[in-house]
Order: C-alpha cells, then structure tokens, then sequence
C-alpha cells in the first residue's frame, strides 16, 4: 500500500520530530519494505529499503509491538550483510494500522549502550508517544484519502457538468459567477469571463435573473434571446436555487440552444415514421405521374398544397416528400387543422408565453411552428382555418417570423410547410371562406393525388398490399380473394378511398371463414352502395365512369391486369434477385407476393 508515499513529506518531519525529542534515531517504513521516513541526516528515500529479516518487518507480519533486546540475540541481526557496520544495538518497533490494515512500521533505534537502557527503561513511555505519532499519521492518511475523494467527486461533477446538454452557470449567494461549463462558449466569449468578477445581471438580461437571485423565485424554460459577434441566438433559460438548511447559497442557470430543444423533440417523438414514395402502392399512369412530381420537388423550399379527396393518402405523399428530401433528419410535424378547437389553433401553431391567457401553462409552451424548426410542418385540412388565422399563416410565411400568444417578440423560422385539404379553395376564394393571397402563397407547388376510381387499375395491388399486411398482424394466412369478391371491390365506388379499403381489407381478414375471400364476406353495406352497378356487380354500361365497352371491345380480366404489370416490371428492372426487389417495391407487393404471382401466372 502506498498510503505512507502519499503523505511523504509529513512522515519524514515526524521521523525527525520524533528524534529530536527522544534524541534517538527513528525510521519509518511502509509495506513494500521502503523506507519513506528517517531521521538520519544523509536519508534519501529514493532506493532506501529495510531488509526481510528486519525487526520492522516483523513488527508488520506480526501486527504487534517488538522489542529488540540486543541485536545478539534477533535472528535477522545475525543473517544481515551490513551487520559489521551497522551501529543499532537496541530497537523498539510499532506497526502502523489504518482501518485494520498494516500501512507500515516505526521504529526507534538506540546506537549506544547509554541508549539502548534509556530505550528499555523508559519504552512504555516510548511506546506511548510513538502511538500517538501513529495516531497523527494515521490522521494525515485520511485528510490525504478524503482529499482525494473530494478531488475524484470534484473531477466527477465537473464531468457531468461539461456532458450536460446545454451551457450551465453557477453563481454564490449574490450573484457573482463562480463556475460555468464548457457549453457556455455558445452564447458568450469565455475571455470575457476569464479572472473577472462578472455579475449574472452583467451576460443575462432578463427579469427572472434578478427574480432568482434577490428573492430565490426558481423558473423554467423562460425565452431568451442573445446577439453576440452579430449572431442572435434564440434560447430557453432555467434558473435553480442553491439551498442548505433554509440558507440559499447561490444559483444555477441552464440555458440551452431552441434548436437543440427542437432536434431532441424530433428524436424523442413519435413522428419519426419514415416513408418514401416506393411505398406508396401503385403503378398506374396517373399515380406514378403524381410520386413523379413530388420526388421532383422533394428538394425544393417552396410550399407545396397536396390536394384530393378524404383518404388518398395526402399525408403519406406530405411525409414521402419530407423523408425524400434533405431534410429527412429534420422533424416532420403535422397537425390537423380541423382536428383542434378555433380557440386553441393559434396557440398549437405559434405557441404561447407564460400568463397570455387564463390557464396557460407555467412557463408558456412551444408551438408547432418552432417545434419544425429546419424541418417540415404538415398543416393538415388548411381549408378548416379560421380566416383570422389565415392572416396570421399569411404573415408567417411572407415574413418567416412567428410571434407566440402574449409576446410581442419576432423568432425567426426555417420551415418548409405542406399544406393539404379535401375541399375546394377556389370555390371557397369565391364564398370568402378562405383567403386568395394566402391560396396563391401556398400553391406554389400543386400536387393533386387522384381518387381510386380514377385509378382502378391500382385497387388489386392495395388489395394484395393490405391483405398480406393484415395476415401478419391478425395473424392470418388468407391467401388471396376469389374472382368475384376481387370483381366487386374493382368495380365499388371507393368514396373513402385507400382508407377505406384499408378498413374494409382488414374487416374482411377478420371475418372470412376460409383460405379466400369471397363476395359474399363483404359487408352488406358495401354492397348495398354500388354506384353505377347492378345487385350482381356488372357495370353499368351507361355510367360516366364506367370502362369504355363497346361491341368490338373486349374487357381485359383482372388476372390479365395483373400478369401484364408484372412482366412489365420484370422487362424494365430485370428478372434477376435486385429486379425483381424493384419490381415487388414499384408494384406495392412483396416479394414473395411476386414470387406466388410469378408461379401463379406461369411467368417465364
């Protein structure tokens, strides 16, 4: 043990205390047989070591007081190299022991025969005092221990302290700083910091500083905004008491960058769930035409209006953009319009100070638009916007600023927005239900995703997509639908479009009590809502939308369909194993879809 090295300088003034009072030579040593104290006038600790054989030594293997009559009689004495010019005849030994264990050894050592009968005569005093030398030294281990202690705890908090997420300041009871962590370059030059006496109200202008400080009043995740080298930064802040026993002895304040709120908002929510335009199920003309143009402008700032009925997937398309462009790592936030209260809209977009109204919440909150910071926000059902918020979006995106409920302060944004909705906007323009200038500021980029009645052919593959889906999380193993029920659902309506045959895929998973889905497992209501058709399902050859039959032409079957998209698909990517991956991905089925359909159809 190296607790006696440690504290070497304090061992080697005892050795010599020692001597000077007893007028004896002392010597001190540790486990590893090293002397690290002696009051020899030439001692030098470097290469000095007691021998095995030495009354010290046994003093430590024995863990008890040893007496050396005379150096005649110690078996070691005779057995010692040195022995003809060593001049101890006499010596008193004490084993050192600090928290039960043998640290070392002292010995007092009488070189004359006046001395040794002095020594002998007097060594229960002796020993007395070389106890409560001991007991000093002893003392000096454990200050030397808990320095250490305090040191590593010290090296520990000042490591948490620099791995906080975020600037840290800590001040004494008046505000003075004390410490900061290495964060705190973000908002402030450490040079100006550095062997100064700086206040908190000297970098940190703001109420609730002088709040914490005077009266101790603790906040939360309070806006702030600093300006340094030309450069604003836009921050939260939170200030911290220092209590012991009803004494406050200085603050801590944490401030921390909004961006980096908002990048540990996107890592830590929900919204995360990635989608590209692969995965969008289709490969009818007009479809592909659509996944086309928003791959094009995947990349672009400008705003992007996705129009189309209830359910064809404008959200999918809104995050297919997103999750395709660079900004993919970026939060993608949607929030439905239609979906919150009038009253509450402003304040999920723009977000609200602490106290802008009756029930606000402590502290205030971010709002959607902030939340999106470098990403994308999602402004679902646009046309369900009040007009008075309309003026306020028109603002934000002209200006690019946003001002939270209660606050009269600008923060700048860098945000994409996709908007989308199911209604009208020009008829609305017209009725002034919704605003022109802000029609014309969001259709910069219009995408309008088509119904599935104008995309019929696409209704077999989402079939075969959302029944292999629903095998797998219902536990299934439907193997596909009989030629009516598949004649039936190609030829329904679809109103609700790919939602609801989503639905009506997984009703049917459920219920269908074999291998396939047949007609008569469609829900009756499905059935009894034909338009265009009769009770058995044909079309009715006078309708707007039904196929264009004429005498000389002749329907192509649904099998036909699917076997020509196939070997389409294989003649344009190959028929080898990475072809055939993008054909499944194009088609919107799996691969070992592909390979049933393959063997089911007889492809080559």
């Amino acid at each position: 043990m190296t607790y006696l090295k440690e504290i070497g300088e304090y061992v080697q003034t005892t050795a010599e205390v020692i001597s000077s009072i007893l007028d004896m030579q002392v010597i001190i040593c540790d486990t590893d047989l090293e002397l690290v104290g002696d009051s020899y006038p030439d001692f030098s600790p470097k290469d000095s070591r007691i021998s095995h054989e030495s009354i010290l030594t046994e003093v430590m293997e024995l863990g008890k007081n040893v007496v050396l009559d005379s150096n005649e009689s110690h078996q070691g004495c005779a057995k010692c190299a040195n022995r003809e010019k060593c001049n101890v005849i006499s010596i008193v030994g004490m084993p050192i022991i600090y928290e039960d264990n043998i640290i070392g050894s002292i010995g007092i050592l009488a070189e004359s025969q006046n001395s040794k009968e002095i020594l002998l005569s007097k060594k229960e005093y002796y020993m007395g005092f070389i106890s409560k030398m001991s007991d000093l030294l002893i003392s000096k281990v454990r200050e030397r221990k808990k320095n250490i202690e305090l040191k590593i705890l010290r090296k520990r908090l000042l490591s948490i302290v620099d791995s906080i997420d975020g600037a840290l300041i800590s001040s004494d009871g008046s505000g003075h700083i004390i410490h900061w962590n290495t964060n705190i370059k973000d908002f402030f030059n450490i040079s100006d910091l550095k062997g100064k006496k700086i206040h908190l109200y000297d970098i940190i202008q703001h109420p609730s500083i002088r709040e914490l400080v005077e009266k101790g009043i603790e906040f939360k995740n309070k806006e702030i905004v600093f300006n340094r080298d030309g450069k604003t930064t836009y921050a939260l802040i939170s200030g911290k008491t220092i209590d012991l026993d009803d004494y406050k002895y200085g603050a801590v304040i944490v401030l921390k960058k909004l961006t980096d709120v908002y990048d540990e908002v996107n890592d830590l929510s929900n919204n995360r769930i990635t989608t590209n335009f692969n995965q969008i199920v289709g490969s009818s003309k007009q479809i592909n035409i659509i996944k086309n143009k928003a791959q094009m402008v995947s990349n672009s700032k400008s705003t992007v209006l996705i129009q189309g009925e209830s359910g064809t997937g404008k959200e999918v398309f809104a995050r297919a953009i997103h999750y395709t462009s660079k900004l993919k790592d970026k939060p993608f936030i949607a929030i439905n319009c239609a979906a919150i209260p009038d009253n509450l809209l402003e304040s999920e977009l723009f977000g609200y100070d602490e106290g802008a109204f009756s029930g606000a919440k402590k502290g205030g909150k971010i709002g959607k638009f902030q939340l999106a910071e470098g990403g994308t926000i999602f402004l679902d059902e646009i046309g369900e916007m009040p007009l008075h918020l309309q003026t306020k979006l028109l603002r934000v995106l002209q200006e690019r600023y946003i001002e939270r409920l209660g606050s009269n302060t600008s923060i700048p944004i860098n945000v994409r927005v996709i908007a989308a909705t199911n209604k009208k906007l020009e008829e609305m323009i017209l009725t002034k239900e919704f605003r022109e200038d802000l029609y014309y500021r969001l259709n910069v980029i219009p995408i309008r995703i088509p119904s599935l009645r104008e995309r019929k052919e696409d209704i077999p593959f989402l079939l075969e997509y959302f029944l292999e889906i629903n095998n797998k999380l219902l536990g299934k193993s439907i193997k596909g639908y009989t030629e009516d029920a598949m004649k039936t659902l190609i030829n329904y309506d679809w109103r609700g479009n790919v939602r609801e045959l989503q639905n009506l895929v997984e009703y049917v998973v459920n219920m269908a009590p074999s291998d396939y889905i047949r007609k008569e497992d469609i829900p009756a209501r499905l059935l009894n809502n034909f338009r265009n058709s009769d009770a058995s399902g044909n079309i009715d050859k006078n309708s707007e939308d039904a196929f264009d039959i004429n005498e000389n032409y002749k329907v192509e079957s649904l099998d036909d369909i699917i076997k020509r998209n196939i070997i389409k698909a294989l003649k344009y990517f190959g028929d080898d194993l990475a072809g055939k991956e993008m054909a499944s991905k194009v088609l919107g089925i799996s691969r070992a879809t592909l390979y049933r359909k393959i063997k089911e159809y007889n492809i080559v």
